[in-house]
């Protein structure tokens, strides 16, 4: 099992078997015990003498701790189920190049698979978008397939969780793994740097959902109302979307979930450089929902969904020690139920406890990033730029 770099542990709440993960030194800079120690009995009642409130030692990687919350069983379920959307996606995507004969069951499979999971186990299912996401391809196309399934698991959650009817369900998430089919297609966008496009390359580019559905304008299996999403997808609530800059009060009820979870995924997990972390993201979310460029139920049903701190986010905790969250509290989106990440993994359910998360936890790596205040008014959800 691979671990993080290293996490702040308070002292009361760690358990034999944990590592150091630097030097423990005195306030004198006296060596007392080398990296990779084992905290025993011993160690931990010299640190308890010597009124050490908290230990550098090493802590779990976040996706491991992750995926062993739930049961295995469902874990893999939901990653097979992912597996076959992806891949499912790109042979319906080859046959309709090739002209041979259309192959939708699987992805029609995948979608009912993702219902019934969400239905068993929402939070298990949103956990499974943080661990897909874990290791981005170094191929775009891969990374817009990732993006497609990731956001068709997420719409489906938002919906089942609201309780729509298993057929709406169904439309919204067959919708969101197609809706970027024509970009799959034709990758022209994506092999051409973002400092060279033009105006004529982005007016080709907010066609593409237009181009999507009429890909599948016609194929037995693909309803209206899966059309319809499709091609509303980047409609913003203001009107300032595109194609064709349709208003909230002028799209099919379900684009607006369509549209959040491509934005959030957009921002988390980009197809092409760093996402920003999870909380900040839905924070950025808020901002622009207050100025309209969202709907404000439709994000509501997001942070009810994820929560502010979203499921698989690494956090920081009031006494700096590190956890990652597994579970909302639907009524306190502030408030989840994490895991800490250092050996032992206790639960905390911050809605019955005084403890608190002070902020997202970075663990080291490059992939996501704080966004900056400076940022904050910047259309960062668009890909059409």
């Amino acid at each position: 099992m691979s671990v993080d770099q290293s996490g702040l542990v308070p002292a009361e709440v760690l358990q034999q078997g944990a590592s150091l993960a630097f030097d423990l030194v005195d306030s004198d800079g006296q060596l007392l015990h080398k990296t990779g120690t084992k905290l025993d009995d011993q160690l931990l009642t010299e640190l308890q003498d010597r009124h050490i409130r908290a230990v550098p030692v090493s802590v779990v990687e976040t996706a491991s701790v992750l995926a062993g919350y739930y049961p295995e069983s469902t874990v893999k379920k939901t990653q097979l189920s992912f597996q076959k959307a992806r891949t499912s996606l790109l042979r319906l995507l080859a046959s309709l190049h090739e002209n041979d004969e259309t192959k939708l069951d699987p992805v029609s499979a995948s979608i009912g698979e993702f219902i019934v999971q969400a239905k068993a186990d929402i939070a298990a299912s949103l956990a499974a978008i943080s661990l897909n996401s874990a290791r981005p391809s170094p191929k775009v196309l891969e990374n817009v397939a990732t993006h497609s399934a990731n956001m068709a698991l997420l719409s489906v959650a938002m919906s089942v969780f609201q309780k729509d009817e298993p057929i709406v369900s169904y439309h919204i998430g067959l919708a969101a793994l197609l809706h970027d089919s024509s970009l799959l297609v034709n990758c022209d966008w994506f092999g051409t740097a973002p400092n060279a496009r033009d105006e004529t390359a982005r007016k080709k580019y907010r066609r593409h959902p237009i181009d999507s559905a009429d890909l599948f304008n016609g194929v037995v299996g693909i309803a209206n109302p899966v059309l319809a999403f499709i091609m509303e997808v980047h409609e913003q609530a203001d009107g300032t979307g595109y194609p064709r800059g349709r208003a909230l009060a002028n799209v099919r009820p379900g684009s607006e979930i369509l549209n959040v979870a491509d934005a959030y995924l957009t921002l988390t997990n980009p197809v092409q450089g760093r996402g920003m972390v999870p909380p900040d993201a839905l924070g950025y979310l808020c901002f622009h929902t207050v100025k309209g460029k969202f709907s404000r139920e439709t994000l509501h049903l997001l942070t009810k969904c994820l929560s502010m701190y979203p499921i698989g986010s690494a956090v920081e905790l009031d006494d700096r020690s590190t956890a990652v969250v597994v579970r909302v509290n639907s009524e306190s989106p502030l408030k989840p139920i994490v895991r800490l990440l250092h050996p032992g993994h206790l639960e905390i359910n911050l809605g019955e406890s005084n403890r608190f998360i002070s902020g997202p936890y970075l663990s080291g790596d490059s992939r996501t990033e704080r966004l900056s205040k400076s940022r904050m008014n910047e259309v960062l959800w668009k890909t059409d730029r």
